[in-house]
């Protein structure tokens, strides 16, 4: 199942005041990784990865800035939720692969079998 989403998120001031006429509308693109073909597991896969990349980054300039603890806390937030995703997909991915070598194997031996 897949679904894809836009919401509206009100912008705050640095005292968290709702911005009056202010918003942001974000693309949500909700995948259930167990449901995905291989083909959409790698793109996720590399997806996240790269997200995860810009996201270290991120965290690391804030750090060496000494930015605003908000901001900093949000990244990390998201990085290790980003992470979380990229490691179940990675072991999603790994599963079907063990399990596609045990199938094969399967056939060899009944081909062999068979001979």
């Amino acid at each position: 199942m897949s679904a894809s989403r836009y919401r509206s998120v009100s912008l705050k001031n640095s005292y968290s005041e709702e911005l009056e006429l202010a918003s942001l509308l974000v693309h949500i693109d909700i995948v259930n990784a167990k449901e995905e073909d291989d083909e959409n597991l790698y793109t996720s896969i590399q997806r996240l990865r790269d997200r995860t990349s810009e996201l270290s980054s991120q965290v690391s300039l804030l750090e060496r800035s000494g930015s605003a603890e908000f901001p900093y806390q949000q990244s990390v937030e998201e990085l290790r939720a980003v992470q979380d995703q990229l490691s179940e997909l990675v072991e999603t991915r790994n599963r079907r692969l063990i399990e596609k070598k045990r199938r094969e194997k399967l056939r060899q031996q009944i081909a062999a079998k068979r001979s």
